[in-house]
């Protein structure tokens, strides 16, 4: 009670960004999927490549669409390439080893809480939750800082309202230091103490790490807006605009990084 959805302009509020992190590292560090539930979510076994691979599948095994015009508007979107690219992040640029944990998997606007009085957070609509790596649930939220999936915005994020670098960190930040206040010392102590050198060390690692699902996320909820289109349509919105914005900003993404990584 009490309660409103955030705007996604509220996001960039370095208060409610801090809150909004340490909700979701208390999710990470905390929640354990009972048993008997493991067999639809296995805690040693992260989903987002095998519902990446069933996605693909699924979105080039539709030979129409709704309209002759969207089937058009699917085939310029050359799911081919998009599935190599696919391969390339899979085998190229995702780490293996990244930390696992139950994953929201949906944190935009809509899906955050905030109570006016207080500030305080709470994450709502699990419908996508699961087991998934932590740091693709990062990623997410910050490729939902440019929206695009309301009504208004019929499938246009506004990639402006990317959080810049100095927003990542101070968010990684906050989060890393609310999950390390949900550990225990081998006594059950609070184990919360870290130095500032460790602290950055564990900060820079989970930032690169979210750089590489940001553009995995970006084939991800691309990919769930082809299967959407074929299976709705686009006529209340346009999902098929939603895809192609989200593979083009994984492009840009992609480019970016290798050219920095030329220098």
């Amino acid at each position: 009670e009490g309660y409103r959805p955030l705007a996604k302009e509220e996001f960039s509020d370095p208060q409610t960004s801090d809150a909004i992190a340490a909700q979701m590292a208390n999710l990470h560090s905390s929640y354990v999927v009972p048993e008997y539930l493991q067999s639809h979510h296995d805690p040693s076994k992260p989903a987002m490549w095998t519902q990446l691979h069933a996605w693909m599948k699924q979105a080039r095994g539709y030979d129409a669409f709704k309209t002759v015009h969207d089937t058009e508007r699917a085939k310029e979107l050359e799911l081919a390439k998009i599935e190599a690219e696919l391969t390339h992040l899979e085998q190229e640029v995702v780490p293996p080893d990244a930390g696992v944990a139950f994953c929201h998997n949906d944190l935009l606007a809509a899906n955050i809480m905030i109570c006016p009085t207080t500030g305080r957070i709470q994450l709502i609509d699990f419908e996508y939750g699961g087991v998934n790596y932590r740091s693709f649930d990062i990623a997410n939220h910050f490729n939902e800082f440019a929206g695009g999936t309301t009504e208004e915005e019929n499938g246009v994020p506004d990639y402006s309202l990317f959080p810049t670098e100095k927003m990542q960190e101070a968010f990684v930040r906050a989060y890393v230091r609310a999950a390390r206040k949900t550990k225990k010392d081998e006594n059950g102590n609070d184990y919360c103490v870290q130095s500032a050198k460790d602290e950055d060390k564990e900060v820079y690692s989970l930032l690169r790490e979210v750089r590489a699902f940001v553009l995995a996320n970006h084939l991800y909820w691309g990919l769930w807006a082809v299967n959407q289109a074929a299976m709705e349509g686009c006529e209340d919105f346009d999902y098929l605009t939603y895809a192609s914005c989200r593979f083009g900003e994984y492009h840009k993404g992609k480019a970016k990084i290798e050219a920095e990584l030329a220098c």
